[in-house]
C-alpha cells in the first residue's frame, strides 16, 4: 500500500472510531481488560466460526472469520467493542506457512459500538496479496497493575512520530513517546515502567512491511524498545506498527491465565531454557528452544493443551523476519514451529520472541 492509501486509511480508521492524531499520554479511567483470539486454518472460506479450540473472547461472544477477498480478512469477535472501555487496543498477528508470508493488520474497529472488527491483509514475499493461515491476538487494558505498556504510530515519517492516544497504554501512568532516528529506525519510551526483562510485540499496519524488535532496557524512570522496519527488499523504510511490551503478564494483561512469552536468544543452539528474565509462564513447568534447522525452531510450553493462539516477532540487529510454521492443535507440551527468513526468502537463523494464549 503507498503512503497516500495509508494516511487515507487512518483517516478513515479515526473518524471511525472518534479520534484523531495526538499525543499520547497514559492510559484512561476504566480498569477493565478485554481482550480475543484466534487460529485462522481455513484461510480461503468466505465465512466461518473457527472451532472452540480456535478462538477465544474475554467477553463469552463469538468469533467469526470473513474472508473478503485474496489475503484480506475481516475478524469480528461479538461484543468485545474498541470504543467504550476500556477503548482501543492493540492486534497483534504472525502468518503460519512453511512459505515467506507477512500479515499485517490495517484497522481495528467497533461496529455498533458492540463488537469488534480487526482487519488483516496477508502478502507473500513479493508484497502480493495471498491467502494464508494466521494467528492473531487483541488486547485493550486499563488496569494500573502490572507491567504493561503499548502504543499505536500515527506518523512514521516525523522526527517525534505521533500516537494514537485512543490505542496506547501504559500501566504505570507514565508518559508514553516514539522518538524517529531515521527512515524505518525508532525508540519507544514507556515513562516510569520498570524491568530486567520480559517480552516485546510488534506488528506492521496497512503494508507488507516487516517491523522487528531491536533492544528493550530498564532504566531508572523509563522502559525504552527499539523497533527496525524494513520493505520487501530488505531496506530500512518509514512503516506504520503497533507495538507491546509485557513483563510478568502475558497477552490477556493483568491477571490474565493461561498465557506465556519467551525470548528465544541462542539462535543457533540445538537446545536450550530461555534466561528466566525473558520467559513467564502461568502454568508450571520450564519452556525449551529446539533448533532443528537452519530458520527452523520448536518451542515446547509445558501443561498447555487444547487450543490457543501464538504471535512471534523477530529480534536483534539485521533484517531477518520469523513467523510460525506450525501451530498444531491439541498435544501436551504445547509445540509451536517457526520460521524465520531472509527478506530474499531463504531459511536463516534468528533470535525471536513469542507470545502464546489460550
Amino acid at each position: 500500500m503507498g503512503r497516500a492509501r495509508a494516511i487515507t486509511a487512518i483517516a478513515g480508521a479515526a473518524a471511525m472510531l472518534g479520534v484523531f492524531p495526538m499525543t499520547a499520554t497514559a492510559g484512561f479511567g476504566d480498569e477493565h481488560t478485554y481482550w480475543g483470539w484466534v487460529v485462522v486454518r481455513n484461510p480461503s472460506m468466505s465465512s466461518y466460526t473457527p472451532a472452540a479450540a480456535d478462538r477465544g473472547n474475554s467477553t463469552g461472544g463469538g468469533v467469526q472469520v470473513h474472508h473478503l477477498t485474496t489475503g484480506r480478512y475481516e475478524i469480528k469477535f461479538d461484543n468485545l467493542t474498541a470504543s467504550s472501555y476500556p477503548r482501543g487496543g492493540l492486534a497483534h498477528v504472525s502468518p503460519i506457512s512453511s512459505k515467506p508470508r507477512i500479515c499485517s493488520v490495517s484497522n481495528i474497529n467497533a461496529t455498533g459500538s458492540i463488537d469488534l472488527i480487526v482487519a488483516v491483509d496477508c502478502f507473500n514475499q513479493a508484497g502480493m496479496p495471498v491467502d494464508s493461515q494466521f494467528s492473531l491476538s487483541y488486547l485493550a487494558s486499563g488496569e494500573q497493575q502490572g507491567t504493561l505498556g503499548y502504543l499505536r504510530v500515527l506518523s512514521p515519517d516525523q522526527p517525534n512520530p505521533n500516537l494514537d492516544d485512543f490505542s496506547s497504554f501504559n500501566s504505570a501512568n507514565g508518559a508514553i513517546s516514539l522518538t524517529r532516528f531515521a527512515a524505518g529506525s525508532y525508540r519507544a519510551h514507556f515513562g516510569d515502567l520498570q524491568t530486567a526483562g520480559g517480552s516485546v510485540l510488534v506488528t506492521t499496519m496497512y503494508d507488507d512491511y516487516a517491523c522487528r524488535a531491536g533492544q528493550w532496557n530498564g532504566l531508572a524512570d523509563e522502559v525504552t524498545v527499539d523497533v527496525r522496519c524494513y520493505n520487501s527488499a530488505g531496506t530500512l523504510h518509514d512503516a506504520y506498527f503497533m507495538l507491546t511490551f509485557m513483563d510478568g503478564l502475558g497477552v490477556k494483561g493483568f491477571g490474565g491465565t493461561s498465557v506465556a512469552y519467551l525470548r528465544a536468544t541462542r539462535p543457533k543452539t540445538s537446545s536450550y531454557t530461555p534466561p528466566a528474565a525473558f520467559r513467564f509462564s502461568t502454568e508450571s513447568g520450564t519452556p525449551n528452544v529446539k533448533h532443528l534447522a537452519k530458520g527452523k525452531y520448536r518451542v515446547r510450553l509445558p501443561n498447555f493443551e487444547t487450543g490457543g493462539a501464538a504471535v512471534v516477532t523477530a529480534v536483534g540487529d539485521g533484517k531477518q523476519r520469523c513467523q510460525l510454521e506450525a501451530l498444531p492443535t491439541a498435544g501436551s507440551p504445547k509445540k509451536i514451529d517457526v520460521h524465520c527468513f531472509t527478506p530474499g526468502g531463504g531459511s536463516t537463523n534468528s533470535p525471536f520472541v513469542l507470545s502464546f494464549l489460550q
